[in-house]
């Protein structure tokens, strides 16, 4: 839903006529759960802010980060990883490019969870 939007004010209201009719002991279990799901959230934030710093300091670390990286992780393909950097490193020099090695070298990061 758009924020602003008639149809989340609409929703909104209709959440406010269910949660009028529910007990305190209920309202109390969907706070916790809009707690958790929101925390989530922020975790989540927090590995993807961590994945875009190691990506950052590949690229400006370049092969001895890149070694450091895979002798902490043996699964990592260190060639692939070389190759995704060095091409990262190229789209950022040039500003024209649409940064493709750059998104990739992230959503390959991503897959090892590396945090």
């Amino acid at each position: 839903m758009k924020p602003r939007s008639e149809e989340l004010r609409r929703e909104v209201l209709h959440i406010e006529a269910l949660l009028r009719t529910r007990s305190d002991e209920d309202i109390e279990r969907y706070k916790n759960c809009l707690v958790s799901i929101s925390g989530i959230k922020v975790a989540g934030n927090a590995v993807t802010y961590n994945i875009e710093k190691l990506r950052d300091s590949l690229i400006s670390g370049g092969i001895k980060a890149i070694n450091d990286l895979v002798a902490q992780n043996v699964e990592i393909d260190r060639q692939k990883l070389r190759s995704l950097v060095s091409k990262a490193k190229k789209e950022l020099e040039n500003e024209g490019s649409d940064k493709k090695a750059y998104k990739e070298l992230f959503q390959y990061l991503k897959n090892f969870s590396i945090k």
